[in-house]
C-alpha cells in the first residue's frame, strides 16, 4: 500500500483555510489582556449567555503556542472589532476548564465603550486577491472588507510602508455573477503579525482611491450581502450596555 502524501499549504493558505472555517462558524475574535494591555492575546467566542452578561472564551495562547497563565477572579480587558465600531469592555475570569479544550468564562462584563471607528461597514472576510506593486504581484488574503477599504494579509516577505500606492485585483460573487475588480489603494497602516497561530503572516490596512461607481455598488452590496449571513448577538449584547466615547477618547 502506498504512502499517504501530505499537502503542505503555504501560510497564506493555511490562513485562508482557518480563516474560511471561522467565518463559516460565524466565529467571533476578541484581544484580551490581563493587566498590561500592551501584551494582547486573541481568543475566539464559543459561547455567548446575554442574560448574563457573559462569554465562554478559547484560552490565551501566547507567540510561542504555550497557554497563557490564567487564574480564576482575574480581571481582563477586552476588545471587539465589529462592522462599524469598536468596544472595549472589562470583565472577571469567572470559571476555567481545560477539556475537551482549554476555555475561560468571562462574565460580570462592564465599562462597555463603543468607539465609532466608520461610517461604512466592514465585514469579515477569507478572499483571494492580487497584489500589484511595483512592477510585481504577489498572492494576498483580504481578512475584511469594506466599500473603503480592506485588511490585507501577506506572506511572501515583500514590506509595504504606510503612504504607499498599489493596486489589489479581487473577484467578488454576487446575485449569482463574479465581478472583477481592480482597485487602487494606499497603504494606511502596518498592523504586524498579531496572530500567533500564523506567525509568518503580515497584515495591512489600505484605503481604497478613485472607485468608480460600479465597483462601489459592487463592494456595497457584497458588503450587506455578507452582514446579513453574519450573526451579531455579540454586538447586540454589547451595544445594549455600551456608552459612546466622546472625541477627546
Amino acid at each position: 500500500m502506498k504512502g499517504s502524501t501530505t499537502i503542505e499549504r503555504s501560510p497564506l493558505e493555511r490562513l485562508a483555510r482557518a480563516r474560511a472555517l471561522q467565518l463559516q462558524r460565524h466565529v467571533e475574535q476578541l484581544q484580551v489582556w490581563f493587566g498590561s494591555a500592551q501584551r494582547q492575546f486573541p481568543v475566539t467566542v464559543f459561547g455567548i449567555y446575554p442574560t448574563e452578561r457573559s462569554l465562554v472564551l478559547s484560552a490565551p495562547v501566547g507567540a510561542d503556542g504555550s497557554l497563557v497563565a490564567v487564574m480564576r477572579d482575574q480581571a481582563m480587558g477586552c476588545r471587539w472589532s465589529g462592522p462599524v465600531a469598536v468596544y472595549t469592555f472589562k470583565a472577571m475570569v469567572t470559571e476555567l476548564a481545560h477539556r475537551p479544550h482549554p476555555v475561560l468564562f468571562a462574565g460580570q462584563l462592564n465599562s462597555v465603550v463603543r468607539f465609532t471607528r466608520r461610517q461604512l461597514p466592514r465585514v469579515g472576510t477569507a478572499l483571494p486577491a492580487t497584489l500589484h506593486a511595483g512592477g510585481g504581484t504577489d498572492p494576498v488574503l483580504l481578512t475584511d472588507l469594506s466599500v473603503a477599504g480592506a485588511q490585507v494579509a501577506l506572506a511572501s516577505g515583500r514590506t509595504l510602508q504606510p503612504g504607499q500606492e498599489l493596486q489589489i485585483g479581487l473577484r467578488l460573487h454576487l446575485l449569482d455573477r463574479d465581478h472583477t475588480l481592480r482597485l487602487d489603494c494606499t497603504v494606511v497602516s502596518d498592523r504586524g503579525e498579531p496572530d500567533p497561530e500564523h506567525p509568518l503572516v503580515h497584515f495591512y490596512g489600505v484605503h481604497f482611491e478613485r472607485v468608480d461607481e460600479l465597483a462601489s455598488l459592487v463592494l456595497l452590496g457584497f458588503v450587506q450581502q455578507r452582514m446579513l449571513q453574519q450573526s451579531d448577538q455579540l454586538g447586540r449584547l454589547l451595544q445594549a450596555n455600551a456608552v459612546e466615547a466622546t472625541a477627546r477618547d
